[in-house]
């Protein structure tokens, strides 16, 4: 395979010459792909120029070869073809729309962004700097410490509002979201339960809410019960330190038991629990289901049948989960930022 390069000055419009190269090749009989490859931020404008030159007769492309990507979405599909994709990242189209309801969520304290504003190309500026901010590893602190160092007035202003747009964009999960699949793990332990009583008891006190709204949502036979385990402190990390506050109240021998808990990180303190029912319960079976779980964090290798989430290896809050005791009535789930 040839590599050829296109000069010009500027101003030559070498972009022309690169379509006109792919049209030709596109003409072939052939059912390969074409790729564009071009920086994220270009992707519109060059799907633009594309679509303008498709309105030219001249112009085919009968097998719709011709693809504009780039380099984060052409390595998602080398890794969909030949394996190693792991997780899955936001469309640009979805980071669109969770950084406009990030600007709509504090739209009545932005100061020098109004919501009329609110138009397209500009909620583009905003991703786009909010992309430059978490590849370059810059946290919602390091905008509020360097919006706190700015002595022009207007500019402050701006990046008070980009503080302000940047932490709530930081919000993990949404209400209805969180709602949705709530229902949706029901219907999955409703089809392996069928027919069946189930106890399912929660790790006290952050599985509360989602215990409650889980319960809600399942048609089948149900018995609460809680257990109070402690592996945190005052501190956003967990201390690894398995300790039980309140052992359950009910009988389990010879019942399905289904262990509901808000967070699994290092994956430690379900590991203490589920020893635990089995060697001192006589449990019939068991099986455990988590809001939230952070396989970067994990130490040991736990089997959760049923998982809501994902997350980064963040400390988050909300929906149940705290911090310093604070913030579990939050309808949301989101990431602490330390001030």
């Amino acid at each position: 395979m040839a590599v050829g390069f296109i000069t010009g000055r500027f101003g030559a419009d070498r972009t022309d010459k690169i379509l006109e190269l792919c049209f030709e090749e596109a003409k072939r009989e052939d059912k390969k792909p074409i790729y564009i490859l071009v920086p994220e931020k270009f992707t519109y404008e060059m799907e633009k120029r594309l679509s303008e030159k498709l309105e030219d007769e001249k112009n085919i492309d009968p097998n719709f070869r011709i693809r504009v990507v780039s380099f984060s979405t052409l390595s998602k599909i080398v890794f969909t073809n030949v394996g190693g994709l792991k997780e899955r990242r936001l469309t640009t189209s979805a980071r669109n729309l969770l950084t406009f309801k990030a600007m709509d969520m504090v739209s009545k304290d932005l100061i020098t962004f109004k919501s009329d504003d609110f138009k397209m190309g500009f909620v583009n500026n905003i991703m786009d700097m909010i992309i430059e901010f978490k590849q370059n590893d810059f946290s919602v602190t390091d905008v509020f410490s360097l919006k706190e160092n700015v002595k022009n007035e207007s500019l402050k202003f701006k990046m008070q509002d980009l503080y302000n747009i940047y932490k709530s964009y930081e919000n993990l999960i949404d209400k209805k979201t969180v709602e949705k699949r709530i229902k949706e793990l029901a219907r999955e332990i409703e089809k392996d339960y069928a027919g069946e009583e189930i106890y399912c008891v929660g790790l006290l006190k952050g599985s509360v809410i989602f215990l409650s709204d889980l319960v809600k949502e399942l048609n089948i036979p149900v018995i609460i019960d809680f257990m109070s385990v402690s592996s945190y402190g005052s501190e956003t990390v967990s201390s690894g330190d398995v300790k039980i506050l309140k052992d359950t109240d009910l009988d389990l021998r010879g019942k399905h038991v289904l262990i509901v808990e808000d967070i699994i990180d290092t994956g430690l303190t379900l590991e203490y629990v589920i020893k635990y029912f089995k060697e001192g319960k006589g449990v019939k079976s068991l099986r455990t289901c988590t809001l939230l779980s952070k396989p970067e964090r994990r130490k040991v290798d736990v089997k959760v049948e049923y998982i809501g989430f994902d997350v980064p290896d963040k400390f988050v809050i909300g929906y149940g989960l705290d911090y310093d005791q604070r913030y579990r009535n939050l309808p949301y789930i989101a990431v602490v930022i330390p001030e």
